[in-house]
């Protein structure tokens, strides 16, 4: 057996399954018109994307469905959100707030930083100058770098 039949066959078996696909989809089969097809399943399937974009010199804004982008100068205000995750920035570290899911963390430079994972959390004043926490039911700190309570 050719490997010019083999790929006959191949190609042969392909077309059927394609074919099956197409036809439970509710689609006309043409395989010598590749872009009607493609069209056809766009028109079918697909829902046109809201997005909303905003530019100028000073604001810019994305806005999909999933995504809501936008940044005043640049880097001066800046924030990004998703159904899960959240940024917001002002001069990228002078203030910054996170969140995924259930975890946070917000950021004064270099002063204040407060954290939130579920049921733990902690706030400190210059790193661990100062700290305290919860974590796993147990609290815990730091006073002038001395840790106490065993949390962390």
């Amino acid at each position: 057996m050719s490997s010019l039949s083999k790929a006959r066959r191949a190609k042969e078996k392909l077309a059927a399954e394609l074919g099956k696909e197409c036809a439970s989809l509710g689609l006309a089969f043409a395989p010598e018109d590749p872009k009607a097809m493609e069209k056809a399943l766009r028109e079918k399937h697909t829902v046109p994307a809201e997005v909303s974009r905003v530019r100028s010199l000073f604001f810019r804004s994305d806005t999909t469905p999933e995504l809501r982008k936008w940044s005043v100068l640049w880097l001066l205000l800046r924030s990004e959100a998703t159904a899960d995750k959240e940024h917001f920035s002002v001069l990228e570290f002078l203030y910054r707030h996170r969140r995924e899911g259930k975890r946070s963390s917000t950021l004064c430079f270099p002063f204040i930083t407060v954290e939130h994972d579920g049921e733990d959390h902690s706030w400190s004043f210059l790193y661990r100058l100062l700290k305290f926490g919860r974590k796993g039911g147990r609290n815990y700190g730091y006073v002038f770098f001395i840790p106490f309570g065993g949390g962390e």
